[in-house]
């Protein structure tokens, strides 16, 4: 299965509808041609009534889904959900959203490599090592004209380090704050649906 968010939007490429629960605010389409996948996905965007975007591939879902990224120009981050000795979590806040550090690969860089740096920068804290991967998230914006799919390689992160977090606040971020569970609770209300949905796995 893969998934696309576009802002509290999704859209899901499946085998099959089986152990999927689908409300009247989803769309259910079986693959017939791009272009009526395009079609479809563009409708969709436009339909503020519906939630969530169901394409069926019963034969190859990742073909399909390879099709559905080639109307988009591909960016590629990284970032990290970071714990520290004391439990909590570490968010920043930007664009009015709570979020978790990240940002763009450079070129030829490995993700491990471009995670520790964006959480490095956008926080300030040091001593930063992976303890294991995360799904990666993707998700479609518009950037001058262009539209974007980008994709982000996640990783879960600890650091034993005391430093308190300093926003980059040349990237926009206003806040960053170690959160405990309570805290976590009360910013997931006001996140991205892909930042959300990292937090359930």
């Amino acid at each position: 299965m893969y998934k696309v968010f576009i802002n509290n939007k999704a859209v899901v490429f499946v085998e099959d509808m089986n152990n999927l629960q689908v409300s009247e605010n989803d769309r259910v389409l079986k693959y017939t041609s791009a272009k009526v996948l395009f079609a479809e996905f563009e409708k969709f965007i436009k339909d503020d009534s519906k939630t969530n975007l169901y394409i069926i591939s019963e034969k190859n879902v990742e073909k399909l889904f390879k099709i559905f990224i080639s109307f988009f120009k591909e960016i590629e981050a990284a970032g990290g959900m970071v714990r520290n000795a004391a439990n909590k979590i570490m968010l920043i806040y930007r664009y009015d959203k709570w979020d978790l550090p990240k940002g763009k690969m450079k070129k030829n860089e490995k993700p491990e490599k471009a995670a520790i740096r964006e959480v490095m920068e956008e926080t300030g804290i040091s001593d930063i090592k992976i303890i294991k991967k995360l799904p990666c998230t993707y998700h479609i914006y518009t950037l001058k004209g262009d539209n974007i799919i980008k994709k982000t390689y996640w990783y879960e992160m600890f650091t034993e380090s005391i430093q308190m977090p300093v926003p980059q606040t040349e990237e926009d971020i206003t806040d960053v704050r170690w959160m405990n569970k309570q805290e976590i609770t009360k910013a997931l209300k006001n996140t991205y649906r892909s930042i959300f949905e990292l937090f359930c796995l």
